[in-house]
């Protein structure tokens, strides 16, 4: 039958075949490999499409061999900590867009000069403690994700100086991921006026630059924050309290600044994503990040608008 098909069609077909094969299995999958050259060419990339690393299967999937080059995202498991291994095969993913990992394990970019990442996500650790990205990596990222802790520093430590830290490191930066890290209801409740006051501060260091002798603070390169909210914070009465708090201060401030045309021009680049899913544990981190990979799931993508909260 496929032999009356345009070879474009075919193609089509085959590929949404295989996607769906991954859903159940991934050797149904590549068993579609073995059809014919044509078919193999269309189904490689969609197979190779999402790779999860863990020590398992290290050793295993840098035998792969060209099969790494189509791979465009990469999650790796906290437990991955033989770095020459991982290099290895890392080298081989030219086509990487986007890693998802420890910092240790992001580092070793710099070890693979013709990877060139543009999204990276910060995975089982603060943004806050992430150290600078080596210039050969920095210069290609537009997207990082991580998580912010409000209820683990003070707010009078703030978040200026690491959000300028990273803002300096990454030249191209356009999208921001925050994850508020989930925290039991207690310490949520307790300590609210504090956990507002802090992202408040988060958000404003990467929408505006610091004021200088002479100089008014003006936008940041960012264009887009998505605040990702999840566990206990969604919680009617703590969601409530830090939504109304976000929008108000963010709508009185940008009035504030005589660079801004229109009031609300920070809201436009501060979206919400709500998730009732808990990330209490790395454990937990793991099994739900490790799911977002494989269905694809975009955090830049996610959210509605802050206004529309």
């Amino acid at each position: 039958m496929f032999h009356r098909l345009p070879v474009e069609l075919v193609c089509d077909v085959v590929q949404i075949a295989a996607s769906y094969s991954l859903q159940t299995s991934v050797s149904g999958a590549l068993e579609l490999t073995l059809v014919s050259s044509t078919v193999r060419a269309a189904v490689l990339p969609v197979v190779y499409h999402t790779l999860l690393i863990t020590t398992r299967n290290l050793d295993r999937l840098s035998l792969v061999g060209r099969g790494l080059q189509y791979v465009s995202r990469l999650f790796v498991a906290k437990d991955v900590d033989d770095m020459d291994q991982f290099v290895v095969l890392l080298r081989q993913c030219i086509k990487l867009e986007w890693l998802e990992a420890t910092w240790q394990v992001i580092a070793a970019l710099e070890q693979a000069p013709l990877v060139h990442a543009t999204k990276i996500s910060f995975r089982y650790q603060s943004l806050k403690s992430v150290t600078r990205l080596p210039a050969t990596t920095a210069q290609h990222v537009t997207h990082i994700e991580g998580y912010i802790f409000p209820f683990s520093f003070g707010v009078e430590s703030g978040p200026k100086i690491w959000v300028e830290r990273l803002l300096e490191s990454l030249p191209v930066l356009t999208h921001v991921g925050l994850t508020l890290a989930s925290a039991d209801a207690q310490t949520v409740s307790d300590f609210m006026p504090s956990h507002v006051l802090y992202l408040l501060a988060t958000l404003r260091a990467f929408l505006w630059t610091k004021e200088g002798e002479g100089r008014k603070a003006a936008p940041t390169g960012v264009e887009r924050i998505v605040l990702h909210i999840c566990g206990v914070w969604v919680d009617p009465a703590p969601w409530s309290f830090l939504s109304r708090r976000i929008k108000d201060e963010l709508m009185h401030e940008a009035r504030q600044f005589d660079t801004i045309a229109d009031g609300g021009v920070e809201e436009r680049r501060v979206y919400v994503w709500t998730d009732q899913r808990q990330f209490l544990a790395w454990d937990e981190e793991e099994s739900h990040r490790a799911d977002d990979a494989m269905t694809k799931v975009n955090v830049w993508d996610m959210g509605i608008p802050l206004a529309e909260v």
